[in-house]
């Protein structure tokens, strides 16, 4: 937690010397998130969809607002942002569903799956 300058530079130096390592996002413009490569939103996903489904992620639907989704959403066959997500996050969403607090994951899953 920081200053958004100060957090900035980190995560760009992050990725400038580090990037093949960790994933270096932020969670709110005064937040950063530091975590190994090879674990991710998108990485837990693929793994109990294997794992527990014998599925990909292209068989997957997946829901997010925030930085540390964007993978995630990409990886995912169906990526679902809510309204109020960062604008980064719905560039990548294949649908923007309602805001969370208008239970918009509630409505794209009874959309889709019910």
């Amino acid at each position: 937690m920081g200053p958004e300058e100060e957090i900035s530079s980190l995560q760009e130096a992050l990725e400038r010397g580090f990037s093949t390592e960790v994933h270096a996002y932020r969670s709110k413009s005064t937040y950063l998130e530091i975590a190994p490569r090879a674990i991710s939103k998108a990485s837990g996903m693929a793994l109990v969809l294997k794992t527990c489904y014998g599925l990909n992620a292209s068989n997957a639907m997946a829901f997010g607002d925030n930085y540390n989704d964007m993978d995630m959403l990409a990886a995912a066959g169906w990526g679902i942002a809510v309204a109020n997500g960062r604008e980064e996050v719905k560039v990548l969403a294949k649908e923007i569903t309602q805001a969370n607090i208008d239970d918009g994951v509630a409505q794209a899953i009874e959309r889709y799956l019910l």
